[in-house]
This record gives C-alpha cells, structure tokens and sequence, in this order.
C-alpha cells in the first residue's frame, strides 16, 4: 500500500516535467492568486461606495446568473473550437473587466451599476472558460493520469486559499481594495499569455458541423444517457444550495452567538481549508474504483458540520467537523471529476460539463434569494437544521440509487454513445 501511494506521488511530480502540462499548470495557478482574493476586495470596495448588503449582492450575484445562462453555448463552443484559444481569449476578457474595475475604484469613479455591468461580462466569460478548461485536459495527461493531474491543481488552489485571504486582507487595510482587483487583472494577463504556449494536438473532425441547437441536443442528449450522471448533478445541485445558505450565509450568524464571532469564524474556515489540502494530497496518493460510492459519501461529513453550527457545538468540534467536510469535499470532487474526463467522449465532454456545471450552480441563487426569508421567519439555528436536512436527504437519494452505487472507474460503468441513445 505505501510503495503504491509512493509510486503515485512520483506519478504526480513527474507530470510537472512534461512542458506542456506544466505551462497549464502554472497559468491556472497563477489566475487562481488573484481570482480567490478578489471576491473579498470587491465586497469591501463597493462598502466603502455606501453600496451596502444590497450593492454587494446586486455586483456578486449577476456573475452567477450569467454563467448559469451561458454555460451550455460555452460548452457547445468548446466542443467546436480550439479549447485552448477560448481559455486564452476568456482569460484576456476577464483580466480587462477587472482592470476596469480596478481603475474606476482606485480613481472613485466606481457605481454599483458600473461594477455590476462588469461582474457580468466576467461572468459570460467563465461560462466560456470553464468548460474548455475542464474539456482540455483529456488532451494534456493520459487518462491513467487524470486524477494526479486534478489532484496537483486542486492543491495549488488550495493552498492559495489558505494564504490568500490574509495577504488580501493586509493589502486591503494598507493600500485599499482596488489594488487587490488590480492583481487580479495581471493574474488574468499572464494566465493567457502563458496558456497561449500550451500545444495540444488538434481534434480530429468525424462529422460536419451541425447547427447549434443541434449541438445543444447533442450535448444533453449525452448528458441525460447516464442516468448516475443525472442523479449526481441533481444531488450536487441541492448541496451547493444547501452549502452557500449554511455557510456562507448562516456561518457567520452562528459564530457570532457560539464561537465567539470573527475570530471564531476565522478558525472554522481554515480548519476547511486545511481539510482541502489534506483531500487533495490523499487525492494524489489514492485511487478509489467505488466512484459511486465515495461521491455519496463525501456529502455526510456536511450533514455533522451543519449541525454542530446548528447545535452550538464548541469550537474545537466545529472545527474539527470542518477539516473532515473539507477533507471530503475535495477527494469527492477530484475524483468524481477525474471519472468524467475519462469515460465521457471528448467530443462531448465541454457539452457534458457545461451542463454539470450549470445544474451544480442553479440552487446558488435560489438559495441567497430565500434564506434570508427562511432565517427571519424560523431563526438561524433551525435554518441549520434545515440545511443539514436537505443534505442528508440528497444523500439518501445518491446512496439508494442502483446506478450510483455500482458506478466505478471500469469504462464499463458509462453508457453508449450519445449517437446511439
């Protein structure tokens, strides 16, 4: 077992030393520095404006929207063109927006409709973006590599988000908010100047083009074949919902009364990131063929977190229950990712993708939109239960579904073709 994990390790730093990958490596990474950060200083300079909870929400929500609207053109886009060429271009639109707002901040011309127009095109980038840089990596590490290659990124990312948000914080005290959105757009620049080095074999055309709505119904086509991956999308949908409204939302009024507050608070979500480092290493080392089976089970050390917030529980339990549902969150989705890229046909991947990723982003502002409803009505408390509810409930249905519990990382587990569905 340990000259496995060992050999795995090797596996996964020997992937560095191929250019190729390491190019896509250190781009994302280095987009990742500022895209973690900037949410923070984008909230705080529109509280400097006066914009209040409201503008915050009318600049950070619209992203979200977009990105769900667009997501499935982005992915027919994707699996029509050079998937690298979109990176390049969404990253050089993205780094624009965000030197606009970095400008009409520092200069004190920024309006809440201003930054709010620019969140949007940010966002219509991303629905751009996502799927191509999900979709490419077949094409970057073999499929026997997959998961070391998601592992690597996913522990990059992660440690950025440890460190990130105290640099910001300082950054944001000393110098202001606008600096920070400032970074963020050089991050963008030189993520796309770096990617557009990175060569990929051009994909082979077996059919011609087809109309988009075609494409459309095509990609759904392929997407609604496997049915462990409709009941899986459903499932992470109801979660992600259930995860801003308990944590996002409801953390920070559940601290102020039994964690002692910020500091409290502060605790908590490190103990969550450090879980995402610790997912993500174990990631890299192991290699579970229960796919199923470990995606279903990933949503229940949520169900504990929610309700030690919930049940006032002291901080060292809370914290405690948070590395094990950042533990999980990310071994979960490295591995259910990973299973993607192997077993969906490239020329359908994005297609797929997009769409994954759009339901996975629906309840988002379903639930921004309704819990603060929810809390006045019944308290923060119960609206924890609540939340830790719906989770055990999607779980229920991710562990009694025969597809998903026989779902593992043979090939076989996937359907037919979406041609032939």
């Amino acid at each position: 077992m340990a000259g496995a994990a060992a050999g795995r390790l090797t596996e996964g730093v020997r992937l560095l030393t191929d250019r190729r990958f390491r190019r896509w490596f250190v781009a994302r990474w280095v987009s990742v520095t500022g895209s973690t950060i900037s949410p923070a200083a984008l909230a705080w300079a529109i509280l400097h404006m006066g914009g209040g909870a409201s503008g915050i929400a009318a600049v950070l929500l619209g992203g979200p929207i977009v990105f769900l609207a667009l997501s499935p053109i982005g992915g027919v886009v994707a699996d029509r063109y050079s998937r690298i060429a979109i990176m390049v271009v969404c990253q050089l639109v993205s780094g624009a927006a965000q030197a606009v707002s970095a400008g009409v901040i520092l200069t004190s011309t920024a309006t809440v409709p201003l930054l709010a127009g620019l969140a949007l095109l940010a966002g219509a980038s991303g629905a751009f973006f996502t799927p191509a840089s999900q979709g490419v990596m077949p094409a970057l590490v073999a499929a026997e590599h997959m998961a070391a290659a998601n592992a690597l990124r996913q522990i990059a990312n992660n440690s950025v988000m440890i460190i990130g948000p105290s640099v910001a914080g300082a950054v944001i005290a000393v110098c202001g908010a606008g600096w920070v959105l400032a970074w963020d757009a050089v991050t963008f620049v030189v993520s796309g100047v770096l990617l557009a080095w990175v060569r990929v074999p051009p994909r082979s055309r077996d059919k011609p083009r087809q109309p988009v709505h075609l494409d459309l119904i095509e990609g759904w086509v392929a997407f609604r074949s496997r049915r462990w991956l409709v009941i899986l999308s459903l499932v992470s949908a109801v979660t992600g919902a259930a995860w801003v409204a308990a944590i996002n939302v409801l953390g920070p009024l559940a601290a102020r009364s039994t964690l002692g507050g910020p500091l409290g608070w502060g605790i908590v979500q490190s103990a969550i990131g450090v879980g995402f480092i610790a997912g993500s290493m174990t990631a890299l080392t192991v290699r579970p063929h229960r796919i199923g089976l470990v995606v279903a089970s990933g949503y229940l050390p949520d169900i504990v977190f929610f309700g030690t917030l919930a049940g006032g529980a002291p901080l060292t339990i809370v914290a405690a229950s948070a590395i094990a549902t950042g533990y999980s969150a990310t071994f979960q989705m490295i591995v259910w990712q990973s299973h993607l890229q192997t077993v969906v046909p490239e020329e359908h991947l994005s297609r797929v993708m997009s769409t994954v990723n759009m339901l996975g982003t629906l309840g988002v502002p379903v639930s921004y939109g309704t819990v603060g409803a929810a809390t006045a009505a019944f308290g923060v408390h119960p609206t924890q239960w609540a939340c830790a509810a719906t989770v055990a409930a999607a779980a229920a249905v991710a562990f009694t579904s025969h597809e998903v519990r026989h779902l593992r990382t043979e090939p076989t587990a996937d359907l037919a073709p979406a041609e032939a569905a």
